[in-house]
């Protein structure tokens, strides 16, 4: 939320930048991404827990 935007109670939407990390990565730019259920889903992709339909992680691991 942005605290300076008072002309509404309403949550703001600011783009967060979203950096992944491995020996598995691929280098890439994936562009803007819609929702925090995206990054969610794909940590319970990596994690091995399921695989939810807005999981990014193909797009960013190699395959093991």
């Amino acid at each position: 939320c942005d605290p300076g935007f008072t002309a509404t109670t309403d949550h703001t939407r600011e783009s967060v930048p979203l950096l992944a990390l491995g020996q598995n990565v691929k280098p890439g730019n994936l562009g803007t991404l819609s929702g925090f259920d995206t990054v969610a889903a794909t940590v319970l992709e990596a994690l091995l827990l399921s695989a939810p339909e807005k999981s990014i992680a193909k797009e960013i691991l190699y395959a093991p």
